[in-house]
């Protein structure tokens, strides 16, 4: 709600975004808006209105006394607190600078302070403050320059002030933040915008980051070798602090990067008197510097961790084998008696199949025995068989004869039959007669 909704100027559109979010929040994960800021409410147990998410805010600016690298981002539990912490910086703000403010802090200042204090504290951040004159622009980004504990450069703008002036002061912002480590914030006010060419160099600047041909050659050239020793310090700790070591041990690399980068600059001066050749030793030597050691870090990490996962991997297997051999060991410890009863009932066993073999193996020479004596009637069978076929080889033609002489004589008797019959049939129908 805060990085989208604040950016919109249009109720409707405000509005729109206020029911989209109910609605995803009911839909993706099940859980309601009035659920959610139930302490934001009006009133106890009441809907939440697109009005009581004014009070919904975030920012690392409740804890006055961290120091900004140690300040955590956390939604501001108590519009009082919030309060209390303002007044406390705006005191604090007036007893250490000349000018100071005499603010009147309500809601709504603490709504666009909030804000500005989120958006200062991002890398980059920058932003457009619109508004009608003494409605608190300046004031609000001044006080929260401060709550962030950053610098503040605003150019003074004087009747003869002109493009080289500009420049110069682009320079001088420049050499604070980037020469010298600085967190500077760069306010500017559209009445001090004297030149169009102002706002080319300002949209370079959140382009990019720097404003082209700003610099001269020998005055980049004593930028890169002149970093003090806290921007050494600063970089290094900034670039190393997502690095994978202790703290102290990141302390002994911060220094040995130091020592390392402040001694080929010596030796590059040494390089330059005797040869008359320049060596420059420039910030990104010293960016690229870390970012070998934390490269290299990275990747003896990496095998580290790669030899301790194959290592650990080993030790589960053996200690997977190691199990399944002590419970197998049980499970023949439990069989041992089992074991001992087998090995008396096979020995029994043997006894008895021993016994039975010799019976079998006296059956069997009977068997061969009654086997010989069989053999022997068969081969007589055959022989009577095959002596009992030639026989009746012999008979079958004498047999095939006496057959067709019986059929023969059955057709005369049949005839013979046939023709009696008929002759005395023959008497009957004379005698009808």
């Amino acid at each position: 709600m805060r990085v989208f909704y604040d950016r919109l100027t249009d109720d409707a559109d405000r509005e729109w975004l206020f029911k989209t979010v109910s609605t995803l929040l009911k839909e993706q994960f099940k859980e309601s808006m009035d659920g959610l800021f139930a302490n934001l409410a009006a009133q106890e147990n009441a809907k939440i209105r697109e009005e009581d998410l004014r009070s919904l805010m975030f920012g690392d600016y409740m804890d006055t006394d961290a120091l900004p690298e140690d300040r955590v981002y956390l939604e501001v539990s108590s519009l009082d607190s919030f309060y209390n912490v303002v007044g406390v910086c705006l005191e604090e703000y007036n007893n250490t600078h000349k000018n100071g403010m005499n603010l009147v802090i309500f809601r709504y200042v603490l709504e666009h302070l909030s804000r500005i204090c989120r958006i200062l504290r991002q890398p980059g951040g920058n932003a457009l403050l619109v508004g009608v004159g003494g409605s608190g622009r300046q004031s609000l980004t001044r006080l929260a320059t401060a709550m962030a504990g950053y610098n503040l450069f605003q150019p003074e703008i004087s009747k003869n002030y002109g493009m080289a002036e500009w420049r110069e002061d682009v320079k001088s912002v420049l050499n604070a933040a980037g020469g010298q480590g600085k967190t500077t914030v760069f306010l500017i006010t559209d009445t001090q915008i004297k030149e169009e060419a102002f706002l080319e160099d300002i949209d370079a600047l959140l382009n990019s980051g720097e404003v082209p041909n700003l610099f001269a050659s020998d005055e980049k050239a004593e930028i890169m070798e002149a970093w003090p020793d806290d921007a050494l310090m600063r970089v290094a700790n900034k670039f190393l602090e997502e690095a994978d070591i202790e703290d102290k041990e990141k302390e002994e690399v911060v220094n040995i990067c130091k020592s390392f980068h402040q001694s080929v600059r010596e030796l590059s001066e040494r390089f330059l008197g005797q040869l008359g050749r320049h060596n420059y030793v420039t910030p990104t030597s010293y960016l690229e510097l870390i970012n070998s050691f934390k490269n290299l870090l990275q990747k003896k990490q990496d095998e580290t961790m790669k030899a301790k996962r194959r290592y650990v991997v080993g030790l589960e297997k053996l200690a997977f084998a190691a199990s399944q051999v002590s419970g197998m060991q049980k499970e023949l410890e439990e069989l041992q008696p089992q074991l001992v009863v087998s090995a008396a009932e096979n020995e029994k066993m043997l006894v008895v199949i021993e016994k039975e073999s010799k019976e079998v193996e006296q059956t069997s020479e009977k068997v061969k025995a009654d086997e010989a004596v069989a053999n022997e009637s068969a081969s007589q069978a055959q022989a009577l068989k095959d002596d009992c076929e030639a026989q009746l080889a012999e008979a079958i033609p004498a047999l095939e004869l006496a057959i067709a002489a019986l059929n023969t004589l059955k057709v005369r008797e049949r005839d013979t039959h046939t023709h009696r019959k008929h002759r005395e049939r023959k008497r009957e129908i004379v005698r009808l007669y």
